[in-house]
């Protein structure tokens, strides 16, 4: 049942990232009568309070703060929140994760893979759910060249980083459920950043070479 007054009940997972804050945002402007949760950690509880002050007052009444964690059980949640929201969400953005090639495995797998297995799970216990989205990657792709189908994932390739493979492995665990939940994987591009908007995000050297090259006048460039 979705929550009186609005036409959708969305849950972002992942926030304060900028992946997470897009999607907010986004489905903020585009759906006016959408409520919209999102799952925050405690370290992260600041930077998220001033996103969503910077938001219209219309929006900033649509956005609500649940403390927890991706890849905690039961997302962190107490068991009110958890039945709460089980009976109210009817769509999940799952957008945590972590791709930073420095990280080391079992970190990886805890933020990549359990995080999915949990999300999965919260969506199972939902009343109406419509729609789960993975926000995935590319990259789970690996080495491999050539075509590739969507749903070819492990094939033997090597991978840049644990980081990499675990985000591979969370597909893996997304697509498994999809006989029983609804499940939509998406695999957006790189996000950089809107430096004139004052977001900040990390920049690895791929974003920064285009960075550079969009900021070069064009008769300099040859």
């Amino acid at each position: 049942m979705s929550r009186q007054g609005s036409d959708a009940v969305v849950l972002v997972t992942g926030f304060p990232s900028l992946h997470a804050r897009w999607m907010a945002r986004e489905i903020l402007t585009a759906e006016s009568r959408a409520h919209v949760y999102a799952l925050v950690p405690l370290a992260g509880s600041a930077r998220a309070e001033a996103f969503r002050d910077a938001l219209e007052p219309a929006d900033r009444a649509r956005l609500v703060f649940v403390e927890g964690a991706a890849a905690s059980m039961d997302l962190g949640l107490s068991g009110a929140e958890f039945r709460q929201l089980t009976r109210e969400v009817d769509r999940i953005h799952h957008v945590s994760q972590v791709s930073a090639g420095s990280i080391d495995r079992k970190a990886a797998f805890a933020a990549n893979v359990a995080a999915t297995s949990e999300i999965v799970e919260f969506a199972r216990a939902t009343s109406s759910l419509d729609r789960l989205v993975i926000h995935s990657t590319a990259l789970v792709s690996g080495d491999r060249q050539g075509v590739v189908d969507e749903e070819d994932l492990a094939a033997g390739q090597a991978f840049r980083s644990d980081a990499e493979e675990t985000r591979m492995l969370a597909e893996t665990v997304a697509r498994r459920a999809m006989r029983d939940v609804p499940i939509a994987v998406v695999r957006p591009t790189t996000l950089a950043c809107d430096l004139d908007a004052g977001e900040d995000s990390l920049l690895d050297g791929r974003q920064l070479l285009v960075l550079v090259i969009v900021a070069t006048p064009a008769e300099t460039r040859s």
